[in-house]
């Protein structure tokens, strides 16, 4: 999907089917290259992890997506001063 006419706005995505989501369940995104998703700016006490091998937070040009079920990976790299900006809602009753 193109996504440069959605920067700067705040877009829905419908998913092809639903997902069941129970609390205390995590939602995460993951994409295969590259997403607007990152808001920058913010003070140390903000951040956030990637999925990155130990020791290679600064090697950011190879992707480390998480794109297979079941597989477990460590999100070993914490980003300061910045937060993803995606976020999951909730319908019960579609």
């Amino acid at each position: 999907m193109k996504l440069q006419p959605y920067f700067g706005k705040t877009a829905q995505f419908p998913l092809a089917s639903t997902i069941a989501v129970k609390k205390g369940d995590v939602v995460a995104l993951t994409v295969p290259s590259w997403a607007p998703a990152l808001a920058l700016g913010f003070g140390k006490d903000t951040s956030w992890r990637a999925s990155r091998p130990k020791g290679q937070c600064t090697t950011t040009s190879t992707q480390t997506t998480q794109m297979q079920l079941g597989i477990n990976a460590q999100y070993y790299c914490l980003y300061q001063t910045a937060r993803l900006s995606y976020s999951a809602t909730l319908v019960s009753t579609p």
